[in-house]
């Protein structure tokens, strides 16, 4: 009996997809886990921290990172603040004097000085470490985070490191997609710097040496609101090459930052993400994007031929069981080394969902402009 032409298509970019996401695997798993070591000699390192109107979130900040295990002398706290209109920099001050073995560095943006990117300049020219960490102001660090990656940085032919994130426990059905959701994107980037491919990577925990941008007059690339973690990983893969990158693998390197408190907000922090796409150049990074989207439309085309007919409903069904078993091989190993459980029966609905999430993050970036931060932008 011959295949009909649309079901052999829909199943080679099934097979496509499954294949990648194993690719994905592969490299996570190849990856030892390593452990923070505290031991003489210590470099300087810089802890870097740009934040606007973020008060709430500053003293679980200041907290986790009073609380580290690297000895004080050896590590700085620079906080560049982006015109906030709220009391962080009282806060700011507080901890400041509370706590004067904590070497804090506030700053403040200047009126030409505009969003992260900006304040980030500024904070690497305040900058006294031979190594660069940067972190969010909503995120919570674990008391190894900074000794991990100076155990990391030992290895003096890795020039930039990766490590895990999570978002910070929620209970709602909603902040549960979004958990998941974001444990494949960390995953999926962990895996690629584990096959030496690198993908992605999140701002709100990585770490650079600092001679990897001096001397460079646009690091973050200005002309894209978001990406500042991104361009400089492609920074560094142009400079050194793939083997100069990696990825902590270590439970005392993942950060724990706070969820998008509504879809809105969510949209608008993937919108933002998704509007850097147009300074890629990475022909592996444009291919991996190409099939997640390719994969989305085909699951959306599924649902409708499959309300027309029995035959595609099958299909579907089918489509629907590997891709999602694959999915949880990879997004479920991340959570386990992560300490955190994944529960199949919430995956298995998200999975059925996350196409119209692709869709609607693409056309929205496309035709809307967002707002992040109280600020407006458009791709």
């Amino acid at each position: 009996m011959p295949i009909d032409t649309d079901i052999l298509i829909f199943s080679i970019v099934l097979m496509a997809y499954c294949l990648m996401i194993l690719w994905f695997y592969r490299g996570w798993k190849k990856m030892p886990e390593t452990e923070e070591k505290h031991e003489a000699p210590y470099e300087m390192i810089s802890v870097l921290i740009a934040f606007r109107n973020e008060y709430d979130q500053l003293s679980m900040l200041l907290n986790s990172l009073k609380n580290q295990y690297y000895p004080s002398d050896y590590y700085e706290i620079i906080l560049v603040d982006d015109h906030s209109t709220d009391s962080g920099a009282a806060l700011i001050d507080k901890y400041q004097h509370i706590f004067p073995a904590l070497n804090i560095r506030y700053f403040r943006s200047s009126e030409h000085q505009q969003g992260k990117k900006d304040a980030l300049k500024l904070a690497l020219q305040k900058a006294k470490g031979t190594i660069i960490l940067q972190t969010d102001a909503d995120c919570v660090l674990p008391p190894g985070w900074v000794a991990s990656y100076a155990s990391a940085f030992k290895e003096k032919k890795k020039h930039f490191f990766t490590a895990g994130l999570l978002f910070q426990k929620e209970k709602s059905l909603q902040s549960l997609f979004f958990r998941y959701e974001f444990a494949s994107l960390i995953a999926s980037g962990a895996g690629s710097l584990g096959n030496n491919k690198p993908l992605m990577c999140n701002g709100a925990n990585l770490g650079y040496r600092k001679s990897l941008i001096e001397n460079e007059k646009d690091p973050y690339h200005s002309a894209f609101t978001s990406g500042d973690d991104s361009f400089l990983m492609l920074h560094c893969l142009k400079k050194y090459g793939a083997q100069s990158l990696g990825f902590i693998k270590n439970p005392d390197a993942v950060a724990q930052s706070l969820a998008p408190d509504s879809l809105k907000q969510f949209f608008s922090q993937r919108m933002r993400w998704t509007s850097k796409a147009g300074g890629y150049k990475n022909a592996y990074i444009i291919s991996v994007a190409l099939m997640v989207f390719i994969a989305a439309i085909v699951q959306l085309a599924l649902y409708i031929m499959a309300f027309l007919c029995i035959k595609y409903l099958v299909f579907a069904g089918v489509w629907m069981l590997l891709k999602s078993l694959f999915d949880i091989l990879l997004t479920g190993s991340y959570l386990r080394f992560s300490g955190r459980q994944l529960i199949i029966s919430a995956f298995f609905v998200f999975e059925w969902v996350y196409p119209f999430y692709i869709l609607a993050t693409v056309v929205l970036t496309l035709t809307k402009p967002y707002q992040w931060k109280n600020r407006s932008y458009s791709f």
